[in-house]
């Protein structure tokens, strides 16, 4: 009867810290920005999202900061571009 007792109690302890994790929507929720996004209508926003290394959303901060998120970083106004992620530049050869 202790036996089963006791492997009953660690299941159940086992199955309270599983359950416990939390899944978010997205990795970090960056907002205060202004968001080059390059697109068509040279559109400029407000916030993004990232997930995985991967932008996720772009828009609003009041519609991003809705979305569940391990992280919220305010950017205090700064600009954010897209595609400078390497050092680019052209050699010139002299001959």
């Amino acid at each position: 009867m202790k036996k089963n007792s006791l492997v009953l109690l660690v299941s159940l302890f086992a199955a309270t810290l599983l359950s416990c994790r939390t899944e978010y929507a997205a990795d970090t929720v960056y907002y205060n920005a202004k968001v080059y996004t390059v697109d068509s209508a040279f559109a400029i926003a407000e916030a993004f999202a990232v997930k995985d290394g991967k932008i996720l959303a772009v828009g609003s901060a009041v519609d991003l900061r809705k979305i569940k998120a391990a992280a919220e970083v305010d950017l205090g106004g700064k600009s954010v571009y897209p595609g400078f992620y390497d050092a680019h530049c052209h050699f010139m050869v002299m001959v």
